[in-house]
Parts: structure tokens; sequence; C-alpha cells
């Protein structure tokens, strides 16, 4: 069973997901994003491996053909960083957390890609998902083999039960 994780903006989905993460250690592995700040104004966003990797996913700073609103996204990064660890994932039996499968991950043909492999493995995969719906994120939540969860502010820790429980 994978699962996906969606709900508003600022919920919560990266704090769970880093949760799960560190109850889950040593069963999983993936990444997840966090923002960059800079004198208290969002500049862009990185991704860190639960492995201690890091890069830069999007930035005002950089340069890239590759636009959401505006923050560039540094594909070729972002790919050299989480690709490795979704393609290890599957040689192994861990559980794939992908945080998040948004606008600017959805760039990637080949993230795309190899995160469908992960969706189609049997390895459980634990993903934060936007809640709008573009045509590959509409594909994964109505996949067969999901369990979604709206993230809300007052149930956060009933959710981070359920999951945990399933994953075994």
């Amino acid at each position: 069973m994978n699962i996906l994780i969606t709900g508003r903006p600022g919920i919560g989905k990266t704090t769970l997901i880093k949760e799960l993460a560190e109850k889950l250690a040593g069963k999983a592995t993936g990444f997840y994003t966090e923002e960059i700040r800079k004198e208290g104004t969002r500049t862009g966003f990185r991704v860190k491996t639960l492995n201690g990797k890091t890069g830069i996913l999007a930035s005002v700073d950089i340069q890239s053909p590759y636009r959401v609103g505006k923050y560039k996204v540094d594909l070729e990064g972002f790919e050299r960083i989480v690709l490795p660890i979704i393609e290890g994932a599957l040689k192994d039996t861990k559980i794939i957390i992908i945080d998040e499968i948004g606008p600017m991950e959805l760039y990637s043909t080949k993230f795309k890609e190899v995160s469908l492999k992960a969706f189609d493995s049997s390895n459980p995969v634990v993903a934060t998902i936007k809640q709008k719906s573009f045509p590959f994120t509409r594909a994964l939540k109505t996949r067969s083999d999901v369990a979604m969860y709206v993230l809300e502010h007052d149930n956060r820790e009933e959710v981070a039960e359920k999951i945990l429980g399933s994953l075994g």
C-alpha cells in the first residue's frame, strides 16, 4: 500500500513527513523539502535526503528556464540529489519517502518516471502531494493501491498513527 498526504499549503505536510522519517529511522529512505529564508523572507526551497545530502530545488537567485511563481527550479541539482535516493531504495526493501510531488518536482520527467517505478514496486511509498491536481498527480491519487490522507490542523497525530500502523 502506498500513502499520499495532501492538505492546504502550510498545514504541516513536511513536518509530518519529518516526524514519520524520524520514527521510521533505518526502515525508510527518501527526501523532504524545506524553505530557504534570508532575513525573514523565503527565497527558495532546498531538498534534503534522509541520509544528509542537500541541494537546491528552487530559488529566486538562480537562472533556470523552469519557473513556479518567482522561483526558478534547479532541475539538474534536484535530479542529482533525489533520483539516486529513490533508485537506490528500489534495490532495497526500505519505505520510500517523497516530499513532495508538486509543480516544481514535476518539471522533471526523470523524477516522474522513477516515482512511478517506486509506486509500482513492492516498497511502500509515503509521499506528500499538492491538493491542486495535475494530470500526473491525478493519476497517482486515483490508483487502487493508494491510501489518501487529507491533513488538517486537528488531525496530524491521528494521521501519523494511522500511517505508522499501516506500515507495521
